[in-house]
């Protein structure tokens, strides 16, 4: 179990939350964790996670909320409001330079990926994830000293339709879904 400082500031008025404010930290370092396929990690790497809030009844401050793993930060600031009815978000993240072969083991998605070097990621989010047919706007900015792209020797071989074995019922790829089909992004990789 991970070590856990937690403040609060809550008021409940007429059956509902008027007001929640959060400090805390979390050391995750003494646990397991995994999320689908999309992070994971083993017991002993050490994350650390904080966070700052305050709200009030219809809206949401995130002063900061940061999460270290290892030597790698992710930094979030931003708001949502709105959040008794259908919610909007304006989140800021940024991260620390980060050597992608460094984060590969607890993200999956770079396990294999053709891609190495370093990274740096500034953006800005405003929209709803959560309801795919709302208009989401992402501005990002994604810097790098060294990047290099191997690709495969060979591309892999798609499953034989008629191998039961190993066919899998097929999904779509994530950026099929209608939140992406609503979504608009400005970029600039340097």
């Amino acid at each position: 179990m991970g070590n856990l400082n937690l403040k609060s500031n809550l008021e409940i008025a007429n059956r509902k939350i008027a007001k929640l404010n959060l400090t805390g930290d979390l050391d995750l370092t003494q646990m397991s964790l995994r999320y689908k396929d999309q992070f994971q990690k083993s017991m002993g790497t050490p994350l650390h996670l904080s966070i700052k809030s305050t709200s009030q009844q219809n809206s949401l401050n995130i002063d900061h909320i940061r999460m270290k793993l290892k030597e790698m930060s992710i930094d979030i600031k931003g708001r949502a409001s709105q959040l008794s009815q259908k919610p909007r978000y304006h989140l800021e993240v940024a991260t620390s330079n980060f050597s992608i072969d460094d984060i590969a083991p607890y993200f999956p998605t770079f396990k294999n990926s053709s891609l190495s070097g370093n990274l740096r990621v500034r953006a800005v989010y405003q929209g709803n994830p959560l309801i795919p047919e709302s208009p989401s706007q992402i501005d990002f900015d994604v810097n790098s000293t060294e990047l290099h792209y191997q690709p495969p020797a060979t591309p892999p071989l798609p499953p034989q339709a008629n191998d039961t074995k190993t066919s899998k019922k097929s999904e779509k790829p994530f950026y099929h879904t209608p939140f992406f089909k609503s979504l608009r992004a400005d970029g600039n990789i340097s």
